[in-house]
């Protein structure tokens, strides 16, 4: 099997020779360790590893939450940050740009193998966020499918259901599993995707049928939450 690739980004250069080392030792291949964010970039004009490993404090501030967010934005490459602050500040700042994962240290290694492993297994099944100032259609999304990507037709998207930390997509014919919150998901679809239950959105446009607890989207029915009905009738104008 092919070894993954792994850049790390640390400013403190015993710390970077120790992860690395460590990783090695996994048997990870380490395509280089860089200290600061403009050499991240730079790295990543030529080489596209498979994670990157970045220390949130870069330089004694949090430059790490900024550059994990354009490195996932725009190279769609998954990070896993590592910080010595488990403070809720410094925790919730780095959650809010939704990393693939977060390690504190001092860590062992089994949970930084660990959080690496499922971090690459998850950006596999993710969605993909447009590039800044892309020139990407506003009807479709991308989502991974395997090594490839497929993309989706907002139009063409009937129902989405909520499990646990992922979402399946349904279409006319096949589904997807999409690694995301249904929350986080819905955040990236038009307005006329309607939350009508906490596991469940579904597209207005398809909507064949509407009983006293039941929409009904072809031969599916999909249960109304009774939170959400009153919600869908406004937004019905019923």
């Amino acid at each position: 099997m092919e070894k993954r690739t792994i850049l790390i980004v640390e400013d403190e250069a015993a710390i970077a020779m120790d992860i690395e080392m460590r990783l090695i030792a996994m048997d990870f291949l380490v395509q280089a360790a860089v200290g600061s964010p403009s050499e991240a970039i730079t790295h990543l004009q030529t080489e596209k590893p498979d994670l990157v490993l970045m220390d949130i404090n870069l330089k004694g501030g949090d430059e790490g939450i900024g550059l994990a967010e354009e490195v996932m934005i725009n190279w769609q490459i998954p990070v896993v940050f590592l910080s010595a602050h488990t403070d809720s500040q410094t925790f919730n700042k780095a959650v809010s740009i939704n990393p693939f994962g977060y390690v504190s240290k001092p860590f062992k290694d089994a949970d930084l193998r660990n959080a690496i492993q499922l971090a690459i297994h998850n950006h596999a099944n993710a969605i993909i966020l447009p590039k800044k100032d892309s020139d990407r259609p506003t009807d479709s999304i991308f989502v991974k499918d395997g090594s490839g990507l497929v993309q989706l037709k907002f139009d063409d998207i009937l129902w989405i259901q909520a499990y646990d930390s992922y979402c399946k997509v349904h279409l006319t014919d096949e589904y997807y599993l999409v690694n995301l919150l249904l929350k986080e998901f819905n955040e990236k679809l038009p307005d006329y995707f309607i939350r009508v239950h906490r596991s469940f959105l579904v597209s207005a446009t398809h909507i064949r049928k509407i009983s006293s607890d039941t929409i009904h989207i072809g031969d599916d029915e999909i249960p109304i939450g009774k939170a959400y009905k009153q919600k869908l009738l406004d937004f019905l104008n019923v």
